[in-house]
């Protein structure tokens, strides 16, 4: 539901682009100020992973033939059953980037590879009938990948990508305990990206 409310928010800010002249279609893509989204489309437990370590909002500025910006993350989790319960939080930011090392000859469709390393927090609180534990972790991550960009107009491009990403959590910490753990997950992603571009 989440991800068909942004879709639908930045399709309605690039309907500014589609209302613009016939011919604009044949004029290379926009470059300036730029918002993309970054929807994962594989597994639960894949998009699960997949924000972990890319978020889904990011703003920044897209050039010629590169892109780089800041993705900014928060995701909310709540798990309940019959006698225990799962909450918590995530929030992260990730510097990220892209270089076109392709394009077609309106420069309207683009090959590019993208990457990102990110730092985040993330807060769990499991509750059942006889206790409650509460656990901290700081999350690094980063991603590699290609993708593709077909423009539909100067200012709106539709794109996939794909690729590697990581996630590490360090200085896990149990409410109470001195201990601290550390832990990994990696694996191969897949998502959908929309971007508006805001410039000439």
């Amino acid at each position: 539901m989440k991800n068909f409310l942004l879709m639908s928010i930045c399709l309605l800010i690039a309907s500014v682009g589609f209302s613009s002249s016939a011919h604009a279609q044949d004029e290379a893509p926009a470059t300036g100020f730029a918002l993309w989204l970054r929807m994962p489309v594989n597994s639960v437990r894949g998009s699960l992973a997949s924000a972990l370590a890319t978020p889904e909002f990011a703003i920044g500025y897209r050039g010629e033939s590169f892109g780089v910006g800041v993705g900014l993350g928060y995701l909310l989790i709540s798990l309940t059953d019959d006698n225990s319960k799962l909450s918590g939080s995530l929030y992260q930011a990730t510097p990220s980037g892209w270089i076109d090392f392709w394009h077609s000859e309106d420069g309207r469709t683009r090959g590019n590879l993208a990457g990102g390393f990110g730092i985040g927090k993330l807060n769990l609180t499991a509750e059942d009938s006889f206790d409650t534990d509460k656990v901290t972790a700081t999350l690094l991550s980063f991603y590699l990948g290609l993708g593709g960009d077909h423009y539909l107009s100067r200012n709106f491009a539709l794109g996939l990508e794909g690729g590697f990403q990581a996630t590490f959590a360090k200085d896990i910490k149990e409410e109470g305990s001195v201990e601290d753990v550390s832990a990994a997950a990696n694996g191969l992603y897949g998502l959908l990206r929309l971007m508006v571009v805001f410039g000439d």
